[in-house]
């Protein structure tokens, strides 16, 4: 079944453009590792492993703001799936929107947005 998600791509959609241009969408929370092997089926699993890092790498959050985080992190890095859309607001009022077509992690240091999800997109 083809799903919709609606991603913000850096705060105030600092990213937006350059992710439609290069194919990508991104996502950290200032998880600094790997997430290749960590990525069980249920989130709860996923959530009660990384709410205590994310807390230690953001003390002035609370648990409701990680889990919440956490829970993305695992939405972009799992649950999101060939021939889904992505919708993301651009910060100038408009929604960008692209159907995923392949679906691989990758590590992306070619701007701020590491710890991404590179994803193969099509375009309108």
């Amino acid at each position: 079944m083809k799903e919709f998600y609606r991603v913000m791509l850096g705060r105030g959609s600092m990213y937006a453009q350059e992710c439609r241009e290069q194919g990508f969408i991104g996502a950290g929370f200032d998880i600094n590792e790997d997430l290749t092997n960590s990525l069980p089926e249920d989130w709860r699993e996923f959530n009660k492993h990384f709410i205590p890092k994310y807390l230690e790498a953001n003390p002035g959050k609370s648990k409701i703001a990680a889990g919440l985080s956490c829970g993305f992190l695992w939405t972009i890095c799992k649950k999101i799936q060939v021939r889904d859309t992505v919708l993301s607001p651009d910060g100038k009022g408009n929604t960008l929107w692209a159907r995923f077509k392949v679906n691989t992690a990758m590590s992306l240091e070619r701007t701020n947005l590491t710890r991404d999800k590179s994803i193969g997109l099509t375009r309108p």
